[in-house]
C-alpha cells in the first residue's frame, strides 16, 4: 500500500546582513581533532604532538579557531561538532564562518516546523542608496542548523545569527517569489516515507536577468504513525469505512465496491483525498491512496460478496453444475479472503435459479443436475446451508 501527497509551499526570498559558516571540507582541523578525542580535550600539547615543530603561540592560534568554528568549548572540550570531525579524520567537513550581505530562499508549511531554509547566495554589497526600502523581516531562518541546499545538494550552510543593535529587529528585504510543491511518498506496508520539494527557484544576485534554477533535493524522511496516520484519514475522508489497526486494513461497504470488479477479486482499492491533515505536520491538498487492503464491514457485506463472487463464477462458465459442485466452489471463494472471517451459508438452490432467471445458460446448468439427479437430494440439501457444515472455513 503506498500513498503519495502534494500540497504547494510559498517561497520567500530575504536579502539581509547575516553571519554564516559554509561547510568545507578541512583534513587538518578533523585530524586534530582526531588527536583530541582520545582525551576528549584539545590543548596546547595535543596540537604540538599532532604538528611537530609548530610554536606554542601557533598552537594556541588553532585552538583559538577550532573554539571560533564550534569544534570545541572554551575549556578545550570537544563538542558535538569536533568529536564527529575527530571520527571522520582527514574527511571531515566543518563550518567555515564569515559575516556579510545574502539571500535567502525560505518556505514556511506546518510540514517543516516552522521556517525551512532552501538555499543561500553571497550578494555583493553596494552603496545604491536605497536605505527607505529597508523593512522589518519577520520570520528569520532557523539559526544553527546545517542545512543541505535544494538545488546545489553539494552546498551545506547554516546561519549563525543576524548581527544587529541591541533589541533592533532585523531589517532587510522579504519578497514573494513563487510557489514550490511538497511531494510525499509513504509506503505504508515498509513503514517509510520521503519527502521533497520540486520546482524551481528563482536565480539572485549576478544570476537574476529571469532564469531559475531547478530544484535538487534530496529525499529526506520523517517518523509518523502511519496506522494511526490512516485511521484519522478513515474516519474524516472516507465515509462509511473503518480503519482496522490489527490487520491494518480497511472495513468498507459492500454498496461502495459493488460497482468495481477489481476491488471484489482483489480486496485491493485506491482512493483519492483532499485537503487533508498530518496530525503536527500540516494540510495536503491531495493524496492517492493505491493498493489498500479492504474487507466487509460487517457479516451482512461479506455475505452479499461472497453471493457476488460466486455469481461472477458462474456466469464466467457457464455449464452443468451439480449442488456439491456448487457448494465447492462457493468455499473456493470464500476460503483464504477476509469474506471467510464472517459466518458464510451457500445460497439455497431456489435463491440461485431465482438470481440467474434471465441467464439461461446459467439456469439450466444449476437446475438441470437436481432436476435429473438419479438420487432424489433431500429438501436439506437445497437449503442455504452453513459453510463450515460442508467444510469450509
Amino acid at each position: 500500500m503506498n500513498g503519495i501527497l502534494e500540497t504547494s509551499v510559498p517561497v520567500e526570498k530575504i536579502t539581509t546582513f547575516a553571519e554564516m559558516a559554509w561547510l568545507e571540507l578541512r583534513p587538518e582541523l578533523g585530524i586534530l581533532c582526531q588527536a583530541a578525542r582520545p582525551a576528549g580535550k584539545l590543548d596546547a600539547p595535543v596540537v604540538e604532538k599532532t604538528l611537530p615543530g609548530l610554536a606554542r603561540a601557533g598552537a594556541e592560534n588553532l585552538i583559538s579557531w577550532c573554539r571560533a568554528v564550534g569544534l570545541c568549548y572554551s575549556d578545550g572540550r570537544l563538542t558535538p561538532l569536533g568529536d564527529k570531525a575527530g571520527e571522520l579524520g582527514a574527511k571531515a567537513v566543518c563550518p567555515i564562518p564569515e559575516q556579510g550581505v545574502y539571500t535567502f530562499w525560505i518556505s514556511t508549511h506546518d510540514f517543516f516546523q516552522g521556517t525551512r531554509l532552501l538555499h543561500v547566495d553571497r550578494v555583493r554589497s553596494e552603496r545604491d542608496g536605497r536605505l527607505a526600502e529597508l523593512a522589518e523581516i519577520g520570520r528569520l531562518p532557523s539559526q544553527n542548523v546545517q542545512t543541505r541546499s535544494v538545488i546545489e545538494p553539494s552546498r551545506w550552510f547554516e546561519v549563525r545569527s543576524f548581527p544587529r543593535a541591541d533589541d533592533q529587529p532585523v531589517q532587510g528585504r522579504r519578497e514573494e517569489v513563487g510557489m514550490l510543491t511538497l511531494r510525499g511518498n509513504i509506503d505504508f506496508s515498509a513503514g517509510t516515507t520521503a519527502w521533497q520539494l520540486h520546482g524551481e527557484l528563482p536565480a539572485a544576485g549576478e544570476d537574476r536577468n529571469g532564469r531559475t534554477r531547478a530544484i535538487d533535493m534530496k529525499a529526506e524522511s520523517v517518523a509518523l504513525d502511519l496506522n494511526e496516520l490512516l485511521a484519522i484519514w478513515s474516519r474524516e475522508h472516507i465515509p462509511n469505512t473503518v480503519w482496522d489497526k490489527q490487520r491494518r486494513r480497511l472495513l468498507v461497504q459492500w454498496s461502495d465496491v459493488s460497482g468495481s470488479e477489481d476491488c471484489i477479486k482483489t480486496f485491493r482499492a485506491d482512493f483519492t483525498l483532499h485537503n487533508v491533515r498530518i496530525p503536527k505536520h500540516g494540510m495536503f491538498t491531495s493524496v492517492q491512496l493505491s493498493d489498500v487492503p479492504i474487507a466487509p464491514l460487517s457479516p451482512d457485506d461479506a455475505r452479499r460478496w461472497a453471493a457476488h463472487r460466486l455469481h461472477k463464477e458462474l456466469l464466467r462458465a457457464p455449464r452443468y453444475w451439480s449442488r456439491k459442485e456448487v457448494t465447492s466452489m462457493f468455499e473456493k471463494q470464500v476460503q483464504g479472503t477476509p469474506l471467510a472471517e464472517h459466518p458464510q451459508w451457500v445460497p439455497s438452490q431456489a435463491d440461485l435459479l431465482k438470481e440467474h432467471a434471465n441467464s439461461p445458460s446459467v439456469f439450466w446448468g444449476l437446475a438441470a443436475p437436481v432436476d435429473l439427479s438419479p438420487e432424489r437430494l433431500g429438501a436439506d440439501q437445497l437449503l442455504a446451508l452453513p459453510l463450515r457444515s460442508v467444510g469450509g472455513t
